[in-house]
């Protein structure tokens, strides 16, 4: 028996892009389906940087931040640190606390700020708000098969755990099936770039971290690291701290022609983790996963749009997958909001891949560039990353396997050998050992674009397009890390702090996804109704309003507007158009 289900939308996915597409319509009220392969979140952690600006995005989805903020099961983590082992001293360390610049404008640019909240923490708890709606029809064990035809509507079948098929009719399709897209394949959209970079096998682990560093459960300080590079050539990997006390990840650099991460069977898993961890840890999860940098060569087919891993995936040297994601649907949501009302604005779904895909093409590259400088940390310390797999490559080998037990440990003990000197060598507590430590320091303190994208995140600028006015002025490349707060087009609303009188605690605070918002200087002479909103209600904020005026000259500063002067805001925070062309 087949059923059938006609919506507005049909989303495929139900990772962190796809919950937030959930929730952006149903704050629209639009009739959605979303269909999720698996049978329930997979408790498993993978990402866990929730930047600045999605923060902004969930407050805006009216979900409780505090909330949200309360998911940091780390929220003291601010060290990342490069050691042999954990149980060694440690050879460098990068202090996210250390730099005051940096944070003062990282806290002024936002009433928000980036927390760390595991993966799947963040989908569960997505998960029961999108629930809560009545538009929103979730079916986790159903799984996309096909498109049926090439109608008007976007025709799909899917297949739920107990065989039983559903034909859902939808006048669009968020592809938000991740990294292997199963509608991207069948669109046949390709990727450009690099298909593996390297690979991983990621242990997820019950584990107290204290314990696994030498430290004891008897008052000692939380470990503050959030990230720790182990460097031994036995362990080669990152370890991600989700919970000091209860959830670590082991991050294992692997050969290439590594398959599956059941290549490691129980009794080599068991015997890796015992040397990371000690042995008070017990395996949750183990699963394989690729690094690549590719993104689609387009995002758009008809009805069809890509968003989040299905559209790019990126290194995570900057924690930018998932949070461009979110923006992906954050861009796109309002649009389709807007064409279901009035079909007639159909050229507005054309900005979505004209925005969003130079934001993937360039956090692509600031990933993959970061993942790069991070061999200058190697480098500094002596070691050669070109060589990061060479030794399990020798080890694998056919005719090293061959060889009795006895003969592979030699040989190993003799490959391994200078890579220890050189570890034991930068701990030393001589000269010689301070110099390297003073030379990997340096080399540290240059990975500031890794850990702080601010400026990445609330700077990029989006070009003209039918939904952002041409300006005059030049567009400019946000900086990674730096944060400059003009009002110009196509930018995101600058931040500008609120006397606490209310809730209402910043001006981004003012905006409404269901709508365009004009804020104006004063009485301003124009007709707001004249203005390019493609059918969007509008709301207008005057300065001089009881709300806004005991900051009004705080926002004219902010903003550069002047008596009588406007700026218009598309529901997404960007600036579409102003009346002077000031800024």
């Amino acid at each position: 028996m087949v059923a059938t289900r006609t919506t507005d939308v049909l989303i495929v996915g139900a990772g962190p892009t796809g919950l937030c597409a959930s929730l952006l319509l149903s704050q629209q009220g639009i009739a959605h389906v979303l269909i999720e392969r698996g049978e329930d979140v997979l408790q498993a952690p993978a990402a866990h940087v929730i930047n600045t600006r999605t923060m902004e995005i969930f407050a805006q989805l009216g979900l409780p931040v505090e909330e949200l903020y309360g998911l940091n099961r780390h929220p003291n983590a601010h060290k990342i640190s490069w050691l042999a082992t954990l149980q060694s001293p440690v050879l460098g360390e990068f202090d996210l606390l250390a730099n005051p610049q940096s944070l003062a404008q990282m806290m002024a640019s936002s009433n928000q700020h980036t927390t760390n909240i595991s993966q799947h923490m963040l989908e569960q708890y997505l998960l029961e708000k999108a629930r809560s709606f009545e538009c929103a029809d979730i079916r986790y064990g159903a799984r996309w098969l096909g498109f049926v035809d090439d109608a008007m509507l976007v025709s799909a079948v899917a297949q739920s755990s107990d065989q039983a098929n559903l034909h859902v009719h939808a006048k669009y399709l968020l592809a938000a099936d991740g990294a292997s897209s199963a509608v991207a394949k069948a669109l046949n959209i390709r990727r450009t770039g690099p298909e593996a970079i390297a690979t991983f096998i990621n242990f997820s682990c019950a584990v107290d971290i204290n314990k696994a560093v030498g430290g004891d459960d008897t008052g000692q300080p939380v470990n503050p690291n959030l990230l720790l590079w182990l460097l031994d050539p036995d362990l080669m990997g990152t370890v991600i701290v989700h919970d000091p006390k209860q959830l670590s990840v082991f991050m294992k650099l692997v050969s290439d022609d590594t398959t599956s991460a059941d290549d490691y069977d129980d009794k080599e898993t068991q015997a890796l983790l015992s040397k990371v961890f000690g042995t008070d840890f017990q395996l949750q999860h183990k699963s394989l996963w690729r690094m690549t940098a590719q993104v689609a060569e387009r995002f758009r087919h008809q009805h069809v749009f890509l968003v989040g891993d299905s559209a790019h995936r990126f290194p995570p040297t900057g924690g930018l997958g998932l949070n461009t994601g979110v923006g992906d649907v954050h861009n796109l949501v309002w649009k389709l909001a807007a064409c279901l009302r009035d079909p007639q604005q159909q050229p507005l779904l054309e900005t979505y891949e004209q925005e969003r895909r130079p934001i993937a093409l360039r956090s692509t590259d600031v990933s993959v560039n970061n993942n790069r400088k991070m061999e200058e940390v190697l480098f500094a310390l002596g070691l050669d990353p070109s060589k990061a797999q060479l030794l399990q490559k020798i080890m694998s080998s056919a005719l090293i396997r061959a060889m009795p037990k006895s003969a592979q440990k030699r040989i190993r003990a003799i490959l391994v050998a200078p890579v220890r000197r050189r570890l034991a060598l930068a701990a030393e507590d001589g000269s010689q050992g301070q110099a390297i430590r003073e030379r990997t320091a340096k080399a540290i303190d240059d990975q500031e674009e890794h850990f702080n994208t601010i400026g990445l995140q609330l700077g990029s600028v989006y070009e003209p397009n039918v939904a952002i006015r041409a300006s005059t002025e030049q567009m400019r490349q946000a900086e990674v890390s730096t944060y400059d707060p003009v009002a110009c087009i196509g930018a995101r609303l600058p931040h500008v702090a609120l006397t606490p009188a209310t809730d209402v605690t910043s001006t981004l605070d003012l905006l409404d996804y269901s709508r365009y918002t004009v804020l104006v200087n004063g009485l301003a002479e124009f007709d707001h109704h004249k203005l390019q909103t493609f059918g969007q209600a509008i709301k207008v904020l005057r300065l001089d309003d009881d709300l806004l005026l005991a900051d009004r000259k705080t926002i004219e500063a902010a903003y550069e507007l002047g008596a009588g002067e406007w700026l218009l805001v598309r529901p997404d925070g960007i600036i579409a158009d102003r009346s002077a062309a000031t800024v």
